[in-house]
């Protein structure tokens, strides 16, 4: 599924493998903790993709909204929104939904107004998502839809769904009011960790996402770390980010060479951040993306402070890409792009990237994918 290599990292930090190990041995016995409660399933987050029972029903829910709307707005903020984003993103820049998918995760008014207006709101489905239901910025956008579908003489009750726990919370006590149907968030599966649970794959499901490959994917993942925590590629990342602060490097840059992984950065960055960032502990997240931040933010990698351990995802080019024709190459006057993917570029753009990194000494993580599918994203 994916190559992980950690020696330019530990060469720059003057580090070995055995200071990784050392490291997992002193926490053999959290680690133990951890691998015991997942085999009890006591993280849902993590154990929830081991199964493909709901997928049908959530299939389902998804088909129905296509037939009944030409919009679907999911309202919410952070952990409702951003691993959403990182699946519908995943199938590309410029990719047309049907229905055409908005994801409203903030409470800027020009882009609500921008929004309300420029709706069709009779063909308009919204999904207000909060875990607790008082959340407020969704609260906000939630009435502000209300009163612009009562506004238009539109029955709200055919528009909008809530997503919350079930529990009494003021999402929940608002919509029920009204006659709002409601779907249930997992009690113990925590905002930011939702990308296997229907927060996540509704909207997934409706851009045309395959939810069973996503979640085989990391289930297989689950497998793996289970049959040798110790010496799973995730244990040794988590020990090298640990000795990297130890190191004075405090930083994170998470740097995928793909449009279709950009948002997977900024959701990297919430659960970095949220889960790590308590009692004056933790290192920051610095999203990025390859090639795009080589013109605005390698400089700073290369020339600034040596305190950033950077992870560069990268992927062979893809099947089917066009290609420039040796014509083309020859009137542009570099036949270097003869025959050329864009796929092969950024590949050979990300390599590039990391090699000159690598020369300044500069900690760098390199993980390769195989390919871009969902079991790959899932994974």
């Amino acid at each position: 599924m994916y190559q992980q290599n950690l020696s330019a990292a530990l060469q720059a930090l003057h580090l070995e493998t055995a200071d990784l190990t050392a490291l997992i041995e002193q926490k053999k016995e959290s680690l133990k903790r951890f691998e015991t409660q997942l085999r009890q399933e006591n993280f849902p987050a993590f154990t929830i993709c081991n199964t493909v029972e709901n997928i049908d029903a959530l299939q389902n829910i998804a088909d129905g909204w296509k037939n009944a709307y030409e919009t679907v707005v999911f309202l919410g903020v952070g952990g409702s929104s951003l691993g959403a984003q990182t699946l519908v993103n995943f199938m590309g820049r410029f990719k047309k939904h049907n229905p055409e998918i908005i994801l409203m995760d903030n409470v800027d008014p020009s882009s609500m107004e921008n929004l309300l207006t420029g709706l069709n709101l009779a063909t308009t489905g919204v999904v207000a998502v909060s875990k607790s239901g008082g959340t407020l910025e969704t609260l906000a956008q939630t009435a502000l839809f209300i009163q612009a579908f009562e506004a238009a003489n539109i029955d709200v009750t055919k528009h909008i769904i809530g997503l919350s726990e079930e529990t009494n919370n003021p999402l929940r006590n608002y919509l029920v009011h009204r006659h709002i149907p409601m779907l249930n968030h997992p009690m113990d599966v925590g905002g930011r960790f939702t990308l296997f649970t229907l927060v996540s794959l509704l909207p997934a499901l409706l851009a045309g996402l395959n939810a069973e490959e996503l979640r085989r994917g990391g289930a297989d993942i689950l497998t793996e770390f289970l049959e040798n925590p110790e010496k799973h590629p995730a244990s040794q990342a988590a020990a090298l980010s640990v000795l990297a602060a130890e190191k004075n490097v405090p930083m994170q840059v998470f740097m995928p060479y793909s449009d279709r992984l950009k948002t997977l950065s900024n959701w990297f960055v919430q659960l970095w951040a949220e889960s790590l960032g308590k009692d004056g502990q933790g290192t920051t997240p610095i999203p990025a993306v390859g090639s795009t931040d080589q013109h605005s933010f390698l400089q700073l990698m290369m020339e600034g402070p040596n305190d950033k351990l950077i992870s560069i995802l990268y992927t062979d080019a893809e099947a089917n890409e066009r290609t420039i024709s040796s014509d083309e190459a020859t009137k542009i006057g570099q036949p270097v792009l003869n025959g050329l993917s864009l796929g092969k570029l950024l590949f050979n753009q990300a390599q590039g990237t990391a090699d000159a990194l690598i020369s300044a000494g500069r900690p760098v993580r390199l993980f390769k994918l195989e390919k871009l599918n969902e079991y790959t994203l899932g994974g």
